[in-house]
């Protein structure tokens, strides 16, 4: 029994089975695929977000003026 038996004995043989792992697959792929996203688009504009700026230009309160 190899590997690709038990795959489509436990998974592909029902449509109910199937359809849940399709949906596990995407809910996977998409918090991996956003969390690689994020970290490179971070580390690409680093120094231009507002995080970083706000360090520089702090805002004056209404208040001190």
């Amino acid at each position: 029994m190899g590997l690709v038996d038990v795959v489509y004995r436990g998974v592909f043989r029902r449509s109910s089975t199937f359809a849940v792992a399709i949906l596990g697959g995407a809910i996977v792929f998409e918090t991996y695929f956003n969390e690689i996203c994020d970290k490179w688009l971070a580390q690409h504009n680093a120094g231009k977000r507002y995080a970083d700026m706000r360090k520089l230009y702090p805002i004056e309160s209404a208040e001190e003026s």
